[in-house]
């Protein structure tokens, strides 16, 4: 939701663009899933960096639909 303030009106819902870290499809799974647990590990130190960390969802982070998720990915998040 976009607030009233930021252009002096009521609030406005909006969609969502989901962003995606793509890999090859022969990227080791042991370097994946261990990106994968770092991300997630050292969110609160990613988030001092850029604000938009504070969106990532570990909840959602499996739902990449229709590009699959790396096996490796799947096993950090399983």
């Amino acid at each position: 939701t976009i607030p009233a303030a930021t252009y002096g009106t009521s609030d406005v819902p909006t969609i969502v663009v989901p962003n995606l870290l793509l890999v090859r499809e022969d990227f080791a799974a042991n370097n994946a899933c261990a990106v994968t647990k770092l991300i997630f590990d050292k969110k609160a130190d990613l988030e001092k960096v850029h604000p938009a960390v504070k969106d990532i969802d570990r909840a959602k982070a499996s739902v990449t639909e229709p590009v699959p998720l790396h096996p490796g990915a799947k096993q950090a998040l399983g």
